[in-house]
């Protein structure tokens, strides 16, 4: 999580400007040292997209820009990018942050390529003993249709982070509510 939300509140910030990724992948992603410790940073902007831009871009209907493994399928077939194109590209990392494997890895690229558009979705508990409520923000950041995603990579951490780091309130509440009746030298 540590390394997930700087990552997703650059993206969701760039998103706030109408810039999309295109390349959000582990190698683009390094640890830098400031004041506060270790704080991970997004590099690579080179293929980054303007989402009001007119026409190809960098791209044509011939080329295609990125590594395939990192790509959303609309990316793969050509489509208009948005934010949720980085949002699948999250997604994607923190199934690798995960597991330590990619997402669609082990295949060749078009095999790749095919199982990123049509195949099922990964999950991250099939390939290690984690819980597996980890699986549904994992696999709706990877939803194949870009409106079934999260609508920013600051939604998709929040989906994560309340899996991995849930709060029960009334859980809390309850040991106030203890403490305060009770007193700590009748509880003993």
């Amino acid at each position: 999580l540590a390394i997930l939300e700087p990552l997703c509140d650059a993206l969701t910030q760039a998103h706030a400007v109408e810039l999309v990724h295109r390349d959000v992948k582990a190698s683009n992603v390094i640890l830098g040292h400031d004041a506060q410790g270790p704080r991970p940073v997004l590099l690579d902007f080179g293929l980054v997209k303007l989402l009001d831009a007119e026409g190809p871009g960098l791209t044509s209907s011939r080329s295609m820009l990125g590594t395939p493994a990192a790509m959303a399928p609309e990316q793969m077939k050509g489509q208009p990018v948005t934010a949720a194109t980085d949002v699948y590209a999250v997604g994607l990392l923190a199934f690798h942050m995960l597991t330590g494997a990619p997402a669609f890895g082990g295949t060749p690229g078009v095999v790749q390529s095919y199982l990123q558009i049509h195949g099922a979705r990964p999950r991250p508990s099939a390939k290690v003993d984690i819980d597996p409520a980890i699986d549904e923000p994992i696999v709706r950041a990877l939803a194949p249709d870009p409106k079934a995603r999260f609508a920013s990579p600051r939604e998709f951490f929040e989906a994560m982070r309340a899996i991995v780091m849930p709060t029960d309130t009334q859980s809390e509440q309850d040991v106030v509510t203890l403490y305060v009746e009770g007193g700590p030298a009748e509880l003993a």
